[in-house]
């Protein structure tokens, strides 16, 4: 492998300046073998009593910590910055994310978290991790401004969208771009953020940006150097048949020592609630879980609701989204590839939803993104036909979207 520092090296996964696991990798860099566990207490939660044991789990670890094969852009990445795989690329960042306080080292290297970490620290902003087409072509042609050994968190971050962090004083922001042809997740975003305002559930901020030729949703880190994001899929522990998906999500919760309280359950329906109106389908157990002292270990909290452009119908022509085919109508989060009505019938608490309101700020919350929106894209010079496309989905995502408020409203009570 190319420029890689770590492929005749001991390795150590730390967590902070805490070894957890002493590791080498083989040959080919296929597969990470453990020598030793260092730190049970810091290790990822699913880690932890996991049956598959470190060795099966260190790798999974690894592979959620690459650029996947899904990304758009990625064979323009490693060409851009002449690398062989996705691995190696991560590798030369250490690993490290914006999301948790894990990384990796050669284990004879004096470097510390103090000395990396990208909060206290700045990073490299290369806008090829979410350029257009059109400019990447022409950064690859531009080989003389790369950096082999670029510190960037951008390497770690496992989202199929083209996205980035970029560096700034108060926080990293991160930075996504929509797919083609419609280009409508970044949109998305910023609708649902203004749901999520007047719903005044805990949520991410989003707004809207162009960056790289692209329009883009940009939203701030809700973590920091001393806060961390641990997914639901790290928490996982074994099953209950007669439970359904939300009550073994809080089962797993107690098990790895979260104190579940009428307030956790709230939350974690409030997030239902968001995806049944604006059918959510990427509502993966890697897009919601909790947050933790990265020093103490101590839970804090449900993370606030995040990645939502994955809805109202984000890849068809049609503004019904509500009589869309699989995969829109379904959810991954506690009804198992059930639908989202199903989900729906978990929640059990009492939302004090105003849907007249809701209603009412339905349609002014369309047409200002829209408009917003449509800038953007001539700012950047877009197919008009992906406005265009946009424009007429509009008023059917404005009716469906109505339709569902009064079928919740109904259902809940």
């Amino acid at each position: 492998m190319k420029h890689n520092k770590f492929m005749d090296s001991t390795c150590l996964l730390m967590h902070k300046d805490v070894p957890c696991i002493l590791f080498s990798f083989d040959n080919m860099m296929l597969w990470a073998q453990v020598n030793e566990v260092l730190s049970i207490a810091h290790l990822p939660p699913y880690m932890i009593d996991n049956f598959r044991g470190y060795e099966y789990n260190l790798n999974k670890f690894l592979d959620h910590r690459v650029i996947p094969k899904e990304r758009p852009n990625i064979s323009a990445i490693k060409d851009y910055f002449d690398s062989d795989s996705s691995l190696e690329l991560s590798l030369r960042s250490y690993m490290l994310s914006v999301s948790d306080h894990y990384w990796i080292k050669p284990a004879d290297s004096k470097v510390t978290w103090a000395d990396v970490n990208f909060y206290d620290n700045s990073f490299e902003d290369d806008s090829i991790f979410i350029s257009s087409l059109t400019t990447l072509k022409k950064q690859i042609g531009d080989r003389t401004l790369i950096s082999f050994h670029s510190h960037t968190p951008n390497t770690s971050n496992n989202g199929t969208l083209p996205q980035m962090w970029l560096h700034t004083d108060e926080s990293p922001v991160l930075y996504k771009t929509g797919n083609q042809p419609f280009m409508q997740e970044p949109f998305n975003e910023a609708v649902v953020s203004d749901l999520l305002d007047v719903l005044g559930f805990n949520h991410v901020l989003y707004r809207l940006g162009t960056f790289g030729g692209s329009v883009v949703s940009a939203c701030d880190a809700f973590t920091t150097a001393s806060i961390e994001f641990i997914p639901a899929w790290q928490l996982e522990k074994s099953r209950t048949n007669h439970l359904n998906g939300l009550d073994n999500y809080l089962e797993f919760l107690r098990q790895n020592g979260c104190a579940v309280t009428d307030e956790i359950r709230k939350q974690l329906e409030e997030m239902i609630i968001i995806d049944y109106l604006t059918m959510n389908d990427d509502r993966h157990w890697g897009n919601f879980g909790i947050l933790r002292n990265s020093e103490t270990l101590e839970f804090i909290g449900l993370a606030p609701i995040f990645d939502n452009g994955r809805t109202f119908a984000y890849n068809s022509f049609s503004g019904d989204y509500e009589a869309q085919p699989a995969p829109y109508n379904l959810s991954k989060a506690f009804a198992e590839n059930g639908t989202h009505d199903r989900e729906l019938t978990y929640v059990t608490g009492v939302h004090d939803i105003d849907y007249a309101a809701l209603k009412a700020a339905v349609p002014d919350i369309f047409e200002k993104r829209l408009i917003e929106v449509m800038a953007r894209f001539e700012a950047v010079d877009t197919n008009r036909e992906v406005v265009a496309v946009l424009e007429r989905k509009v008023p059917g995502l404005i009716r469906t979207l109505l339709g569902r408020i009064d079928a919740m409203a109904k259902e809940l009570g």
